[in-house]
């Protein structure tokens, strides 16, 4: 179901779903994936507020004691729909979240939307989605708008003098 040499091809989700994971507040990660694991090591290496990674073969993940704050799933090509759906509805239930990385042309949006709220990065070539609940998807759009917002400050300087003032306007109303 899931596969890591088929992530390899796909490199360029690397930096999104780290930013995803980023935004999501995680402080444990598990990976569950057939083969090796991707994402973990890149997590470890990049993202020093997650304090645990781990990984596990993608049908162990159910059967783990603890409960992680971000599942990441990796699915590769010619995935049976139900049963993939059905394992992120299980993997929900146990854990705050998962991110599903899924091909574009073997998946739509509507595919995932409907397991639950749902977060969807922009992707031309798949689908990259952050299921949780609301509260929590409304906070990792509000820490992603917030990161564009500031990249893009660096750029235009009318940008960043404008972030800095809704900054500056938020301080004084919650003081």
């Amino acid at each position: 179901m899931y596969n890591a040499s088929m992530s390899r091809l796909d490199y360029h989700h690397i930096p999104k779903v780290l930013d995803l994971v980023d935004a999501s507040g995680a402080h444990a990660v598990l990976e569950a994936h057939d083969g090796e694991a991707l994402y973990v090591p890149l997590v470890r290496a990049f993202l020093p507020t997650v304090k645990r990674t781990d990984d596990a073969r993608a049908k162990d993940a159910h059967g783990l004691r603890t409960s992680y704050d971000v599942v990441l799933c990796h699915v590769s090509p010619g995935a049976e729909t139900h049963a993939l759906l059905d394992h992120v509805r299980a993997l929900l239930d146990r854990h705050r979240g998962v991110i599903v990385v899924a091909p574009k042309r073997d998946w739509e949006k509507a595919d995932f939307a409907g397991v639950g709220p749902a977060l969807f990065v922009n992707d031309p070539t798949g689908i990259i989605v952050y299921l949780a609940k609301t509260a929590d998807i409304k906070s990792a759009r509000r820490k992603l708008l917030q990161r564009r917002v500031r990249r893009q400050s660096t750029f235009t300087p009318t940008v960043e003098a404008v972030f800095r003032s809704v900054r500056r306007v938020r301080k004084t109303k919650s003081a």
